[in-house]
């Protein structure tokens, strides 16, 4: 009897002992290959200014070779980039540096103070500037000396209406481009994600940094 009660101690030991390193190999799985951190974890800033954050990627025995850093976030007329935008996890912890920038013109990928010292001109007023534009020429055409033959007054008018049109919409395309937008101020919250590139399964890790923006 008493054979028969050890026998079946050591069945369930050796059964327990299964199931836990079964979950032990699960939970070693499930482990992420890498980390990040970011330093600062929370910044200050003036809208169309810069701001800067160190991400330190420290890998583990099973990351990919090559890490790709991508960013999310909810800050309005913003863009962010890193430098590298890639790093090799084989020389251990590696940084890379996140610039976040607000008030961003995402045509001219550029920053900047978002409210112009002097703003476009709307549509009625090119339109009407034009016409002075070339109201102004036609009248210089008149005042052309009486003693100027008619050939030549036409090849000076037109030579003038030429230049004036030129002018014209060089004034009007720079009156109309390089629209800004603004970063509304606030607190938000950037999500930084690491992606392993080539690498299968893909493994991926993320911190997040926090930025006020005043």
């Amino acid at each position: 009897m008493l054979s028969i009660i050890n026998r079946r101690l050591m069945v369930s030991c050796l059964v327990g002992v299964f199931f836990c390193l079964i979950a032990n190999v699960g939970w070693a799985q499930a482990v992420t290959p890498f980390t990040l951190t970011a330093s600062p974890t929370s910044a200050f800033t003036q809208a169309g200014t810069l701001v800067s954050y160190t991400i330190t990627l420290t890998p583990g025995p099973a990351a990919a070779p090559l890490i790709g850093f991508s960013c999310t976030d909810s800050i309005p007329a913003s863009s962010c980039s890193f430098n590298p935008p890639t790093v090799n996890t084989g020389n251990g912890p590696v940084n890379t540096v996140m610039s976040v920038a607000t008030n961003f013109v995402s045509a001219g990928g550029a920053t900047g103070k978002a409210d112009p010292s002097q703003a476009p001109l709307s549509h009625p007023n090119k339109a009407l500037y034009a016409m002075l534009s070339l109201g102004g020429a036609g009248i210089f055409g008149l005042v052309l000396p009486v003693s100027c033959s008619q050939k030549k007054r036409r090849r000076w008018l037109a030579a003038i209406t030429g230049l004036v049109l030129f002018l014209v919409v060089m004034a009007l395309q720079g009156c109309g481009g390089g629209i800004k937008q603004k970063t509304t101020p606030g607190d938000y919250i950037i999500t930084v994600t690491g992606t392993s590139i080539n690498f299968n399964p893909v493994q991926t890790a993320s911190t997040t940094v926090a930025l006020s923006v005043r």
